[in-house]
């Protein structure tokens, strides 16, 4: 699935289920993935809809995600959905 398709206006994130689409799609190119990178895609965008939200979270709470949900979040800012921070 090309990057175009998960491209969204700043002010509007793109759909939970495009992301995880896209992620799927990406883990499957590169020879990754489980249903555990799945079940923590899923839990961060419950909780986080809108990825960016996820960045003004105290840094305790940004660093206590688990493994399979740090690869997600690198996912999405090499693909320029979440810009890091500074912290």
């Amino acid at each position: 699935m090309p990057l175009v398709a998960v491209t969204a206006p700043a002010d509007q994130p793109p759909h939970r289920e495009v992301l995880v689409a896209s992620y799927a799609d990406h883990l499957a190119v590169t020879g990754r993935g489980s249903i555990a990178y799945t079940r923590a895609t899923r839990a961060f965008l419950r909780r986080w809809p809108d990825p960016q939200d996820w960045a003004g979270e105290p840094l305790e709470v940004r660093l206590s995600l688990n493994a399979s949900t740090w690869s997600f979040v690198m996912f999405l800012m090499v693909h320029r959905l979440l810009p890091p921070g500074w912290d």
